[in-house]
């Protein structure tokens, strides 16, 4: 559906933390920072 083409499958990720506020990796601190 056109939901998914929103979502360019070029950017890996972290970039999509970034851009389309999907949730990102623990390795953006910006986001959530590391358990440890």
């Amino acid at each position: 559906g056109p939901i998914k083409r929103s979502r360019s499958p070029s950017p890996p990720p972290t970039v999509y933390g970034s851009v389309y506020g999907y949730k990102p990796p623990m390795t953006i601190p910006s986001y959530n920072q590391p358990m440890s």
